[in-house]
């Protein structure tokens, strides 16, 4: 099991919602939307959350191949990745939509990856 019966319950009650436009999470470097945000999650929770935003950039959203990768211990993300689905979650973040960019989505990301970083 990925997450917890009690995080699994959490994101049980997450509803996709085709509407929504993606955020930029400049320090994960990914897209997120608001309806995959799941709260009160336990720590260990929030980790995996986090961690599937990162892979699903890398393996569907950054267009490079895994040798390009520039995060370490890629099999981790792939491995999270897997566990996530294969344990049955029902997350947002899994619908088609949400892998496979649309045109003004994949502009949005190239344009918030240019950006200078502030901290």
């Amino acid at each position: 099991m990925y997450f917890s019966n009690e995080d699994k319950k959490i994101f049980e009650n997450l509803k996709y919602d085709k509407s929504l436009k993606p955020r930029f999470d400049w320090i994960k470097n990914c897209l997120f939307w608001k309806d995959e945000e799941a709260y009160r999650l336990s720590d260990d929770g929030n980790r995996k959350l986090a961690g599937l935003w990162i892979a699903r950039f890398f393996i569907y959203h950054s267009g490079l191949s895994e040798e390009k990768w520039w995060i370490n211990n890629k099999d981790f993300y792939k491995g999270a990745w897997s566990a996530a689905i294969d344990s049955g979650l029902k997350w947002p973040g899994f619908e088609k939509s949400r892998l496979y960019l649309s045109k003004s989505d994949k502009e949005y990301l190239a344009y918030e990856m240019k950006k200078p970083k502030e901290i």
